[in-house]
């Protein structure tokens, strides 16, 4: 059953249900994130985990309010499933020595539950958390599985089923069509955590016209342009009427080779029945990370370089990315565009 379904609803505020939908979200994440750490304990401490303390008052009391109340569900067979999320905290304080090998420090996973516990607590007490907060608890919730090596969780409204890249050489790439960047979607960003501000998503919504690119902080957010344009199209406003053609791809890569990744936002447009002129645009932006986080709004701190696109594609659109160069065949004889990063420009080579 869905409570966001029920008619009686439509007698509430549009935005309160709105921040209800926007919860719930928050919700799984945090009830999958609090769940991915017992199971992770449990694997690794097992009879190593010997409760003592406020973890063990804990547990007891929990237990016993359990045994009063027959009605409700047992937690589970384990221990760890009568302990709260500050408290798993306070066990991998404490059993340090078995787990360390499975996260970079003790600060790096200490942080982040401890702001995921404040979030949490937020929640059960039916706290609204706003766009930022909800952005880090995903992100939280993305990096700590990485870091477990856990493939699968919520849905990030990650197009799962859909074909491989075009531009191949990306890391940390996804494809999404017209229509997903339109409804809004959310790509996790993977950028080093010793950068002194770190961006950590790049999202879309829609806006008059088409889709809007935003990379998001913690406490702000920057909106990018990217530009698709070629020698056959203008504007992306062109494609509109035929988006079934277009695929969009995001991904990174550090083209300049300075130890920090480039946003690469592509586009590809690919007719079977050549009704379209076959093509791909390439945009990249380079990041220049601000000394301090209340300078991460700054427009400045991002430089776009391209669109890098050829003219028609014979077939299938495929781009390559080697070492600093972007190479993009025409698919027709030995036809194609090259760009290649060198002090600061990129050198455009082609037949």
């Amino acid at each position: 059953m869905n409570i966001l379904t029920e008619d009686h609803l439509s007698n509430l505020p549009p935005d309160l249900i709105q921040k209800a939908k926007s919860m719930s979200k928050a919700y799984e994440y945090i009830y999958c994130v609090e769940n991915m750490i017992r199971l992770h304990l449990i694997d690794k401490l097992g009879t190593n985990f010997l409760p003592t303390g406020k973890v063990l008052r804990g547990i007891k009391a929990r237990k016993a309010d359990e045994q009063n109340h027959k009605w409700i569900p047992f937690r589970g067979q384990s221990d760890f499933y009568y302990t709260d999320f500050s408290e798993l905290i306070g066990i991998i304080d404490s059993h340090w020595e078995h787990v360390k090998s499975d996260f970079p420090n003790q600060n790096w996973i200490k942080s982040k539950l401890e702001d995921l516990a404040r979030f949490r607590n937020m929640i059960a007490h039916n706290s609204y958390l706003d766009n930022s907060d909800l952005e880090l608890v995903r992100v939280y919730f993305n990096t700590i599985a990485k870091q477990l090596k856990i493939s699968e969780g919520p849905n990030n409204s990650i197009s799962q089923s859909q074909p491989n890249g075009f531009v191949l050489g990306l890391k940390n790439a996804q494809i999404y069509t017209y229509d997903e960047l339109c409804s809004g979607i959310t790509h996790t960003l993977d950028f080093p955590l010793d950068i002194n501000v770190v961006p950590f998503s790049l999202s879309t919504s829609f806006e008059q016209i088409g889709p809007v690119f935003c990379v998001n902080f913690n406490s702000s957010r920057v909106q990018l342009y990217p530009e698709f344009k070629s020698i056959d199209f203008e504007n992306l406003e062109d494609l509109y009427g035929d988006n079934n053609s277009i695929l969009f791809e995001i991904g990174q890569y550090d083209i300049d080779n300075d130890g920090t990744d480039e946003i690469f936002i592509c586009l590809r447009i690919y007719d079977e029945e050549f009704a379209l002129d076959n093509t791909i645009m390439i945009n990249i932006f380079k990041f220049y990370p601000p000394a301090f986080e209340k300078h991460s709004h700054r427009s400045e701190n991002w430089e776009l370089f391209g669109p890098f696109s050829t003219g028609t594609i014979s077939g299938e659109p495929k781009a390559n990315i080697i070492e600093n160069t972007i190479y993009i065949s025409r698919n027709l004889r030995s036809y194609h565009d090259e760009w290649t990063y060198l002090k600061g420009e990129f050198i455009h080579r082609g037949i």
